[in-house]
């Protein structure tokens, strides 16, 4: 679904990524986490 859209409308691509990274803060609280949260995957490893 991403691939046509990136290939034929670049923009419209472009904007919906800058409208998600806009919107992650606002929806940052419906995320779960905990505060002591420690990641422990190395994808370097």
């Amino acid at each position: 679904m991403v691939l046509p859209l990136a290939r034929s409308k670049p923009w419209l691509l472009f904007a919906g990524s800058v409208v998600l990274w806009a919107g992650a803060p606002t929806i940052n609280a419906y995320l779960p986490a905990t505060p002591d949260m420690h990641w422990d995957f190395n994808p370097f490893a």
